[in-house]
């Protein structure tokens, strides 16, 4: 009986051992960095159309159509029964000169998506891009989602829109994230839209448009912080031609957490990841 004991203690011992191993390796570093990126438009119509043709706005970064690191294609939205194309020159509607308030971004001029269907059908139709990067080797490539404009995928032209002004962050030392003092900063912005069809019913169309950037880490015996932007036009379509859609554009949301990047841990982390790329 006493063998067992002794046996039972020292696996015992060994477990918690094993355990407080792992455990240290797991808090030396922060592991699993991970980004992620969607674009996604949504458009809903209570009756058939037919001959229908909407122009919405695209995610545009340097310059180009983009989420995250992808470069946007025609074939990223591809499906039957649906012609896309992207485009810069609108029909009656100028879009030069429209940037996100007072924040230069000359060359990032807005880029638009067709899609064009014969026959429209009735209820939702989604169509969706994304783009996700794991285990990153460094904090440096996350989303910078304090101050997206300029720096990530946004949609342009944004309208009534009056910029950024992300409030002060405290630290968590225990946990080495920085973390908003006050709820995350919300701005208000307006989008244009095209719509044309012809229906034998009355119809009623809406239209939702989205691209969310979020970072996540496992750190600190696995929790898993996270922050997020938000770039939002949504509302109903209320005459044939260009409608004006509010919108939202929310920086640093959902947990309001940040890496800490000049605590000890995450400067090891980046520390190791320059030496290994030498």
């Amino acid at each position: 009986m006493a063998r067992v004991r002794f046996h039972t203690a020292l696996c015992l011992i060994i477990l918690v051992l094993v355990y407080s191993s792992g455990c240290v390796s797991k808090l030396e570093y922060p592991h699993e960095l991970q980004k992620s990126e969607r674009y996604q438009l949504v458009i809903e119509a209570s009756a058939p159309m037919s001959d229908a043709t909407f122009y919405v706005p695209l995610p545009v970064k340097n310059g180009v159509p983009m989420i995250g690191d992808k470069q946007l294609d025609v074939n990223d939205f591809s499906k039957n029964g649906f012609t896309i194309d992207f485009i810069q020159t609108l029909p009656g509607y100028n879009l030069s000169g429209f940037y996100p308030g007072d924040i230069s971004l000359a060359g990032n001029d807005p880029w638009y998506m067709k899609v064009r269907a014969d026959v429209w059908p009735p209820g939702r139709e989604e169509w969706l891009a994304k783009d996700k990067a794991n285990n990153l080797p460094s904090p440096l490539l996350f989303y910078n989602t304090l101050y997206p404009i300029g720096n990530e995928s946004i949609l342009l032209p944004k309208l009534d829109f009056t910029g950024l002004n992300p409030k002060i962050l405290k630290k968590n030392a225990e946990y080495s994230i920085l973390v908003y003092d006050i709820p995350p900063y919300t701005n208000k912005q307006s989008g244009m839209v095209y719509a044309n069809y012809i229906s034998t019913n009355e119809v009623a169309v809406s239209i939702n448009i989205l691209v969310e950037g979020t970072n996540s880490w496992r750190d600190m015996d696995d929790t898993a912080p996270s922050n997020t932007y938000i770039d939002e036009i949504s509302g109903s379509i209320y005459v044939k031609g260009w409608n004006k859609l509010p919108g939202i554009f929310d920086a640093g949301t959902w947990n309001n957490n940040f890496p800490d990047l000049s605590s000890p841990r995450w400067q090891r982390l980046i520390q190791r990841n320059r030496s290994s790329s030498d």
